[in-house]
């Protein structure tokens, strides 16, 4: 028998140190685009101030305070609040209570807000580094279209605007779910059903996972160095996949009675047939010529059809020149494009959407869809000679144009007024965009500025419920009450349920002292919603001035056990024990 070979010390000593290279690198990888992502939206964090939907939904939203919120989040529709009766057919549990979570942690601080959708874009940026390597790309592919993601500005909206956040927490959601359905970790089934339960609690779009899965799951039977890592059986995949949906689908019924949003059943609008086209166009223009833009919410006749038509050619070349110039890499070429399209049919307009379009919708999709450039960097650095500089050059170059726009955007998202400024530029046709630019100059006491703005918007639009109230609310702050009324009145005709509308003409008619006609509107606005405390509190105040003081103890307890502490509350009872003291005086003894 030969003697074993001996071995030199070093060949032994070196195995464990390229193993804990490896470890790190796999891990420091994905942090490092993680830092990047956050940095990329920095700029929307200094003086920062609630935009758009943050002032219902987080600002004003005083169910965020309450201690049952963390259950109730999972009770009700994500934009009814006890403020507001509306109600939508959407379900986001998760985003309500991460709202829940900040208003505890950051207060008043505007910025911390900003800063948790910073901290959740650069957890997903950097989970969509496993979950590319689960579809079969190589690692230096994974880490390049990972830091594109990271940058690019079509997800400022997303990104630097607080109730965009859904989109992040899907996006999270369902790219730890495919990295952990490629994982050979023996917790990877758990794993893979808790993020997709947490990307179905958090948005719709989540809807696509188990199809994203699939990919996932058939790149690990067709790729042989995918297939020793040992991932989850496909049997195991549906059977985590399945039991998250159900327990959502279960969640959302019991909360809703519905299964879609209620836009969903709506009349298809003139020229819905060109929709899933104009959407698709305005994702590969949105992702592939990006522009120092806007482009909030664009109304689909209003796109630019050059840069539609530059988006196709752009995505064209870039798809056909990275399958020609890396074989290696065509099977996950292929299963990204796949991926790509899947995360895309929720927003296609397929059914009637409230929103047609925005780029915040693009989230998911574009973290599959950004990797041919990656293919084609590398591609070009593997080549050697002058292909090193020019790859590395030309990913630096786009790099800092993505940075660029990004961090304007960013900075746009800060602030309402330079927000909808900047909107009613891009599209001044746009009644929304006007009414929104008014409310955040009355806000800023600008009235000047704020009313032309605002008759703008009812010149544009005389049906449009937002400006009619936001207008008698500036006519109220400038001490035209009676004006005011007439201008809530016809947005009651619009919508007769609106708690808030009942209540601004409440207190417009105390300052005209009607105050029998204005318990009249408190108590209306309390049987809309019986859980509001404020307008339980002034429709108890109001009953304890015209003497109604059994109604007005009413009220005030139901207000009472929702905000025991509320200051107002408690003032108001004070009245009202005044009151009751007085009565009991002057009362004949028996």
């Amino acid at each position: 028998m030969s003697p074993e070979p001996r071995r030199h010390p070093q060949a032994v000593s070196r195995a464990p140190v390229r193993s804990l290279r490896q470890r790190a690198s796999r891990w420091l990888a994905p942090l490092a685009v993680g830092i990047v992502g956050a940095l990329s939206f920095a700029a929307s964090l200094p003086d920062s101030r609630f935009v758009f939907d943050d002032h219902v939904l987080v600002e004003a939203n005083m169910d965020l305070r309450r201690s049952d919120v963390w259950w109730a989040a999972f009770a009700r529709d994500y934009y009814t609040t006890s403020a507001q009766v509306g109600r939508s057919g959407y379900y986001r549990p998760v985003a309500v209570l991460t709202h829940a979570v900040d208003v505890r942690v950051w207060g008043k601080k505007i910025w911390g807000h900003r800063f948790t959708n910073l901290v959740l874009h650069a957890a997903a940026s950097a989970a969509l580094v496993p979950a590319l390597v689960a579809l079969g790309a190589p690692g230096g592919v994974a880490v390049l279209a990972g830091l594109l993601f990271a940058v690019h500005p079509a997800h400022a909206e997303s990104v630097a605007f607080i109730s965009g956040r859904v989109d992040v927490l899907a996006g999270l959601g369902v790219f730890v779910a495919l990295a952990f359905a490629g994982a050979a970790s023996s917790g990877a089934v758990i794993g893979v059903a808790v993020a997709a339960l947490f990307a179905f609690l958090s948005k719709e779009i989540a809807v696509v996972l188990p199809l994203l899965v699939f990919l996932v799951w058939r790149a690990g039977r067709q790729d042989e160095s995918l297939l020793e890592k040992r991932p989850p059986s496909g049997r195991a995949l549906v059977l985590a996949v399945g039991l998250a949906g159900a327990v959502a689908l279960l969640m959302r019924w019991a909360a809703l009675a519905t299964f879609l949003p209620f836009t969903a059943s709506a009349p298809r609008p003139a020229g819905a047939a060109l929709l899933p086209l104009q959407s698709f166009a305005f994702a590969l223009a949105s992702l592939y010529v990006p522009v120092k833009r806007l482009l909030m919410e664009p109304q689909a006749d209003q796109l630019a059809l050059a840069r539609l038509a530059a988006g196709i050619v752009v995505a064209a070349i870039l798809w056909w020149t990275a399958w020609r110039v890396d074989r290696e890499t065509r099977p996950f070429l292929r299963r990204c494009a796949w991926a790509g399209a899947i995360a895309l049919i929720p927003v296609l307009n397929l059914l009637p959407q409230e929103t047609r379009l925005s780029e915040r919708f693009l989230y998911v999709s574009s973290g599959f869809w950004l990797a041919p450039v990656a293919v084609l960097v590398r591609a070009g650095w593997r080549r050697g000679g002058a292909w090193r500089p020019a790859s590395a050059g030309a990913c630096a170059l786009a790099a800092v144009l993505l940075l660029g726009i990004s961090a304007w955007r960013a900075r746009a998202w800060r602030d309402d007024v330079v927000l909808w400024r900047i909107a009613v530029r891009e599209e001044p046709d746009r009644v929304a965009f006007w009414d929104r630019l008014g409310l955040a100059l009355t806000e800023r006491r600008d009235f000047g500025p704020a009313e032309s703005a605002l008759r703008r918007a009812v010149g544009l639009d005389p049906r449009y419920f937002n400006a009619q109230v936001n207008l008698g609310v500036l006519l109220h702050m400038t001490h035209r009450p009676r004006e005011a009324i007439e201008a809530y009145r016809v947005a009651l005709g619009i919508d007769p349920k609106h708690v808030n509308t009942h209540l601004n003409i409440g207190l417009a008619m105390l300052d005209i002292g009607q105050m029998a006609e204005a318990y009249q509107e408190f108590a209306t606005a309390a049987a809309l919603k019986p859980d509001n405390p404020d307008a339980l509190r002034l429709a108890g105040g109001a009953a304890v001035q015209i003497g109604r003081l059994a109604d007005g103890r009413r009220y005030l307890e139901a207000a009472r056990r929702i905000l025991p502490e509320h200051p107002a509350i408690q003032q108001a009872f004070r009245v009202l024990e005044e009151a009751e003291g007085r009565q009991a005086e002057t009362r004949p003894a028996p």
